[in-house]
């Protein structure tokens, strides 16, 4: 159908801006699949489906059975959540938006496509006007990035700003993120020693394991140490991605430090954002913004 075609042409078109620096993406509502897997060879996107009455055959997809609005429940977090045509199905946005928060990843971005209330479908429901929506994501602390109207559908692109970033060490083991979790804000000098981190946007993540003599010296002067990937081009992306670094990578003179030890971290960490050292595990949480 010509209608489908417009909203589907929109979000291709939204996904060409964004999924350069990004390896995940995860599709709410995906249905038959067909749209989900266009994406995840378009734009070679490791990609997941949270849909519980998905009717996908195929074997390339993981699919979650979960409704939108236990988002929240899932074990990990997504450079790039969308919907399209689907948002309107949510039985509690409320819920399906706080959700977000706890899945979508640093620096990732969330993109609705989805009917116009005016338009008629022939469908008996109800569906938000962009207005709505943009006011539902701004009340929940959401940066609207773009946002516009087609003939039948609007999209609209989004983004979390966290205001802190904390550290969490739970028996060396990378574990789900929850309204549950402990937030240590200062740990054990003898194992770690971290104050709290503010402006997240100008900071990813520290490193795992023991502070050496040199690491130590750097993070009591301020600069911000990461952990690589183990792969070096994954590296690179990653901090092109976060705007206030792209002058500083591997400057010696730029408040960054890469601490790299390779064959000793998992790759799968850009997936997951979760960072991995040979002992221990340091996970983050973003809070709320204020």
């Amino acid at each position: 159908m010509d209608m489908d075609r417009e909203g589907d042409d929109i979000l291709f078109n939204l996904l060409s801006k964004y999924s350069d620096i990004r390896q995940t993406a995860l599709d709410i509502g995906c249905g038959n699949g067909i749209i989900a897997e266009k994406i995840r060879t378009r734009f070679e996107l490791k990609t997941e489906c949270l849909d519980p009455y998905a009717y996908y055959s195929g074997n390339k997809l993981h699919i979650i059975k979960t409704p939108a609005e236990e988002i929240s429940s899932l074990n990990r977090r997504y450079d790039i959540i969308y919907t399209i045509r689907a948002f309107h199905h949510i039985s509690s946005v409320e819920k399906f938006i706080n959700g977000l928060k706890y899945v979508i990843a640093y620096n990732g971005v969330f993109i609705l496509v989805d009917w116009k209330n005016s338009f008629d479908t022939g469908i008996p429901e109800s569906y938000y006007s962009l207005r709505e929506v943009k006011s539902m994501f701004e009340k929940a602390n959401f940066t609207i990035l773009e946002s516009g109207e087609g003939k039948s559908v609007f999209y609209i692109t989004i983004k979390y700003d966290f205001k802190n970033v904390h550290f969490s060490i739970k028996n060396g083991k990378p574990e789900s993120l929850s309204e549950s979790d402990t937030i240590i804000k200062s740990v054990d000098k003898d194992s770690f020693e971290i104050k709290d981190v503010e402006n997240a946007r100008e900071i990813a993540v520290l490193f795992s394991g023991k502070f050496g003599e040199r690491e130590q010296s750097l993070n009591e002067k301020g600069i911000k140490i990461f952990l690589s990937s183990g792969n070096m081009k994954k590296d690179i992306r990653f901090f092109k991605s976060i705007d206030k670094l792209k002058r500083c990578i591997w400057q010696p003179s730029c408040p960054v430090y890469l601490r790299f030890k390779r064959g000793e971290i998992p790759s799968y960490w850009v997936d997951n954002y979760c960072f991995i050292g040979n002992k221990d595990c340091i996970r983050y949480q973003m809070e709320e913004r204020g």
